[in-house]
């Protein structure tokens, strides 16, 4: 019984990674915007995969929203990297790794870190321990967004040297695990708001700095490695969310930059960029964004 078991395993593990190899093949076949390879995240499970995307897709539309002028919309560049505007900001340049968590969260994070490095000019690292246990916004398997960026301008966010994430309290210590005050610990915005649209992210992101987006995510998405993305093949996956930093242009074929958070060994060292000016997989729909204290 052993043995059929195993043999049945091995069989079905070699179904699974002949219909990933045909897809990549059709991707790389039919279209040539983008590049398709096997990755650690395309030979993941449907569940371990599912795991990753646990983001609320309506929770963004809890922000007041905010439109730009058309002069503003004017002087927004063609084209901008966050990376190269605020090169001091080594937050702009990192890739993180979120393991078997959403991140719904860490996006949030990683945005607020961006954005207090263009307010002070120094990076700062909030903690997402604090999020998970002290927020009430949700914890590694989902959560909303819009709750962390209401929480950051409410009542602020410790850094991570007071409140390791890999604490995992199960409570809100309110006490610095490394000696520091909590409440001197804690940074904070004073507004953040929704943005929306092609033009307004543009005039945004080029003014105040990186944002917080969510898409849909497509089995192709998985794949992808290199190049300008738009959906091709595949079933939904899920909402994902990531910190857009910046846009530009491919000849006549515009994109997006984006920082995901599963590691460098994907994409384009942890980068991708995404078709731009056709709310591709939703992600004009809108993104969370707001100013540091």
């Amino acid at each position: 019984m052993n043995k059929v078991v195993v043999v049945v395993a091995i069989v079905a593990a070699v179904a699974l990674a002949e219909v990933s190899d045909k897809m990549i093949r059709e991707i790389n076949e039919q279209q040539s915007m983008w590049r398709a390879a096997p990755n650690r995240i395309s030979r993941m499970s449907k569940e371990e995969v599912r795991r990753l995307l646990g983001v609320d897709f309506h929770g963004i539309r809890f922000a007041g929203k905010k439109s730009y002028s058309a002069k503003d919309i004017l002087n927004a560049p063609e084209s901008f990297d966050s990376r190269t505007k605020w090169p001091n900001c080594a937050s702009m340049k990192k890739i993180v790794e979120q393991d078997h968590c959403g991140a719904w969260a860490l996006a949030s994070i990683e945005t607020m870190n961006d954005r207090y490095c263009v307010v002070h000019s120094e990076d700062v690292s909030l903690s997402l321990g604090d999020v998970f246990e002290c927020s009430g916004c949700g914890g590694c398997t989902g959560g909303l967004p819009s709750c962390v960026w209401k929480y950051w301008t409410n009542t602020g966010i410790v850094t991570e040297a007071c409140l390791p994430t890999e604490q995992d309290q199960g409570h809100c210590p309110n006490k610095c695990k490394n000696g520091d005050d909590w409440d001197a610990s804690k940074h904070k915005g004073e507004k953040y708001y929704e943005v929306s649209g092609e033009e307004n992210l543009m005039t945004e992101i080029s003014t105040n700095g990186p944002v917080q987006v969510m898409f849909q995510v497509y089995t192709d998405f998985l794949t992808y490695s290199s190049g300008i993305y738009n959906h091709h093949a595949g079933s939904y996956e899920g909402s994902h969310t990531v910190k857009m930093i910046g846009y530009g242009a491919e000849g006549t074929i515009k994109y997006w930059i984006c920082a995901n958070s599963w590691g460098t060994g994907w994409g384009e060292q942890g980068f991708f960029r995404i078709l731009r000016g056709t709310n591709e997989c939703s992600i004009e729909t809108g993104a969370l964004a707001g100013i540091s204290q």
